[in-house]
């Protein structure tokens, strides 16, 4: 990412990976910086993919943990 959207710290967030592999939903767990660009950091979290979860061979969400230096 975007590292200038975070500050000068790290960022832990925690994020639901939906069934096609995007972010569907996250949350700042721990910002070691108070000046997170929040508009900036969606924008940029939008242009992470994943692999889905697979249950039975079925896609399914998934919660992760995503730390961000």
């Amino acid at each position: 990412p975007d590292v200038t959207a975070l500050g000068e710290g790290a960022l832990t967030l925690r994020v639901l990976i939906d069934t096609v592999g995007t972010i569907a939903h996250a949350e700042i767990s721990r910002a070691a910086a108070a000046g997170v660009n929040r508009e900036r950091l969606v924008a940029e979290l939008a242009r992470y993919r994943f692999h889905p979860a697979l249950e039975d061979r079925v896609r399914t969400p998934w919660w992760v943990i995503l730390r961000i230096k």
